[in-house]
This record gives C-alpha cells, sequence and structure tokens, in this order.
C-alpha cells in the first residue's frame, strides 16, 4: 500500500514575507508525515492585484518563491500567457495548472476542470477550492484554508484504489522562524520586481 500526503496553501495575495516562515512549517510538516509520496499545491490566489510585486510582476513574484519551496503545481487560472511564457523561459519546476493546462504524472491527474482528454487517473485532484473537503473515490476537492493555514490530506492507494484516510488544517504557528535560503529568494525577487516597476513607470 503506498501512502500520499497532500499540503496545500490558498490566497497567499502576495504575502512574499510569510513564505520564508511558512517554508519552515512545511519541512517540519513534510517531516512527520509518514508518506511515501508528498506533494505541495496551491490552490490560487497567490498574487493580489492590489500588492505592488505582483502587479510589476503580472503575477509571477509569488510563483518563482513557490517554485523555490518546492511545490508540485498550483492553480494558475487567470495568468496571462505572457507571464507563463516568461516563468517557462525561467526553467520553472513546478506546473501551471489552469483549464488548458491540466498535468498528469503517474496515476494522478491535477487540473482545474475536467480532463476527459487525458488518459485515465486513479486520482484526479481538482485545484479549485472548495468550502470543505469532498472525496468521492476518485476526484478530490480541497477545502479552503486562509493564508496562514496549510491544508493536509492523506491518502492510501491500494491496488490503484484511492482512501481518504486523514484531513488537517494546520495555522501557521507565530513563533516560526524563516528559512534563510526562502528569505533570499524573495530579497531578490523584490528586487526584480522594482527593476520592472520603474521601467513600467518609464523611470
Amino acid at each position: 500500500m503506498t501512502r500520499l500526503h497532500l499540503l496545500y496553501t490558498a490566497h497567499l495575495n502576495g504575502a512574499l514575507e510569510r513564505l520564508p516562515r511558512l517554508y519552515t512549517f512545511l519541512k517540519h510538516l513534510r517531516q512527520q508525515a509518514e508518506a511515501e509520496q508528498t506533494l505541495l499545491l496551491d490552490l490560487g490566489g497567490s498574487c493580489s492585484p492590489d500588492s505592488w510585486h505582483c502587479a510589476a510582476t503580472d503575477g509571477r513574484s509569488m510563483l518563482i518563491v513557490l517554485d523555490a519551496m518546492g511545490y508540485a503545481a498550483v492553480n494558475a487560472v487567470g495568468l496571462s500567457s505572457e507571464s507563463r511564457e516568461k516563468l517557462r523561459e525561467n526553467f520553472l519546476a513546478m506546473a501551471l495548472v489552469d483549464d488548458l493546462h491540466p498535468q498528469q504524472a503517474d496515476s494522478i491527474c491535477l487540473r482545474t476542470v475536467p480532463a476527459s482528454s487525458l488518459a485515465s487517473a486513479a486520482l484526479e485532484i481538482d485545484l479549485r477550492p472548495v468550502s470543505q473537503t469532498h472525496f468521492d473515490g476518485r476526484e478530490l476537492r480541497l477545502g479552503l484554508v486562509r493564508g496562514d493555514q496549510v491544508g493536509a490530506v492523506e491518502l492510501s492507494l491500494s491496488g490503484g484504489i484511492p482512501t481518504l484516510e486523514a484531513l488537517h488544517i494546520h495555522d501557521l504557528p507565530s513563533t516560526t522562524l524563516p528559512d534563510p535560503t526562502i528569505s533570499a529568494a524573495v530579497d531578490l525577487v523584490l528586487a526584480e520586481a522594482r527593476l520592472h516597476q520603474r521601467r513600467l513607470s518609464g523611470e
């Protein structure tokens, strides 16, 4: 029997300053999990148009740091094709999932709409958040979490059949220390965003 551990976030809303602490907490949750495979997912809303660095980078700033944090996939609905191409040029490792770009790896399909064109998957994870986590035996919908929370779902896969074992929502502890590597990544992204902002303003 294979155990799958999902950790997920949503509506980070451009809070770059929270990501170094969030990464430390995610590492802690991963270490606690007794699973052969862990997937780190984001359900969308990582950037906010009210955030200056999101506006300056057309939504790329948060995604670059999430990629450095080891996210497997994000809900990228609303990301422009130009930004998607620029992220691809930067060798982004995580999948940018939207209605036109589902992602399938082995027996798991990540999507935002039913992906009937893909090969049949034992487990389909819809990256559009819902009010409460719901699992019907093949399709998993993940319950909404706040920007300072992490959702966790544990599944077992026996004979290719997934079973929901447990689900939790964890609050990010205020005492969590920031990870220095992700802090450096945030500083770099902010410096690049300021450069883009100056270019946009014609300075």
